[in-house]
């Protein structure tokens, strides 16, 4: 009858009913729900502010949140594995750890951090005692290519040539009453982009599509037998080449017939990619990189590109390197084409930034320095 109010309407003005329809949705459901009506739409832009809280998922590993995502935007360190994967998926994994994405320079300041909130340096076999002590080893994992290679594969946790190091840290847990329980942190420190390892102010899933829609996993490195466990386990089905690929769930958009987007350069935000814009409040922006730079507005990653080559019955994961003494960061690049666009750049610039230097300064950096 005219005057009713609208039964659908009023269920999506009400925390408690809306909340539980929401909660059953996968994330591509949640965005179908939220171009429905207006009301639909307010309830879920409600719903996903509540729900993606990356502030209540780090208070379980880190004292202060909003201290540590500062120091993320400072560093430009990334948080990838289970924790981001119970971020996403809306999950909980009592036995995760957090596993922190460094670059080289700056793992003693992530590592004061973790230091100062309670955590103890806990070596793995091999490695020295000390957190200052163990990074001096970190500048010897760059020495030699086939040394460092060597470590990768038989000492250190993480098996994967791409690894320079890695540093772990406990402290006792804070949300049990079990004294042997502990909470792990672990900085693990990239050879080039953190990118390479992981294939701020915003979370963001690289494929949305085939993690969350399928549930699926494509094994690139078929090494670590006790990680391929723990994702079957929490539901996920591993794929060990093209061939084994379940049939589409329809012939729908780009990524949803073809989940893992082969043979497609790839940016970090392209459109196939999930990006989270979280709540950035009470978190301090990164500065300046020196006196004549200009401060970082985004994450640095984000200017990375790759591409998952289909071969046969392998897959390959696709990119170039890159460095350059004007690049505060490490990057990685999918198109040979566009990087040969950017090197003249690249050496005459660097070529300005040294001329610039006094006579008694050889190294890229401080105020002359333009990153």
């Amino acid at each position: 009858m005219d005057g009713q109010p609208d039964p659908v309407a009023n269920a999506f003005a009400r925390h408690l009913i809306y909340d539980e329809i929401f909660s059953s949705l996968s994330a591509a459901s949640l965005m179908r729900m939220r171009r429905v009506s207006r009301s639909t739409y307010g309830a879920v832009q409600d719903f996903t502010y509540r729900a993606f809280d990356v502030n209540r998922l780090l208070s379980r590993f880190i004292s202060d949140p909003h201290s540590f995502r500062s120091l993320q935007a400072r560093t430009a360190t990334l948080i990838s594995g289970s924790l981001a994967i119970q971020f996403f998926d809306r999950t909980f994994y009592p036995e995760s750890d957090l596993d922190l994405y460094v670059y080289k320079e700056h793992v003693i300041e992530v590592g004061i951090f973790l230091l100062n909130d309670g955590y103890q340096f806990a070596p793995y076999l091999g490695q020295a005692n000390d957190f200052y002590d163990a990074l001096n080893g970190l500048n010897r994992a760059w020495i030699d290519d086939l040394l460092a290679e060597t470590v990768a594969l038989i000492d250190m946790p993480y098996r994967y040539t791409c690894v320079g190091e890695v540093f772990t840290f406990k402290r006792r847990s804070h949300d049990t009453e079990d004294s042997n329980a502990f909470t792990k942190v672990q900085i693990i420190v990239p050879r080039e982009s953190s990118l390479q390892l992981v294939l701020g102010s915003h979370s963001i899933s690289l494929y949305p599509v085939a993690t969350f829609e399928r549930r699926e996993s494509l094994v690139i490195e078929p090494r670590s037998i006790p990680a391929f466990n723990k994702y079957i386990s929490r539901g996920w089905t591993l794929v060990d080449s093209p061939l084994s690929l379940s049939v589409p769930l329809h012939e729908g958009g780009a990524g949803e017939s073809d989940p893992f987007l082969f043979n497609k350069s790839r940016w970090v935000t392209g459109r196939n990619s999930w990006v989270m814009h979280l709540d950035t409040e009470g978190v301090q922006s990164a500065g300046p990189l020196s006196a004549s730079s200009t401060a970082l507005t985004w994450d640095p990653v984000v200017e990375c590109s790759w591409a998952l080559h289909r071969l046969e019955r392998t897959v390959r994961v696709w990119y170039y390197p890159v460095q350059a003494a004007i690049l505060r960061y490490r990057y990685i690049v999918a198109d040979w084409d566009y990087l040969e666009r950017l090197t003249p750049w690249f050496n005459s610039q660097v070529e300005l930034e040294y001329s610039k230097l006094p006579k008694d300064i050889t190294e890229p950096g401080g105020d002359y320095w333009t990153w």
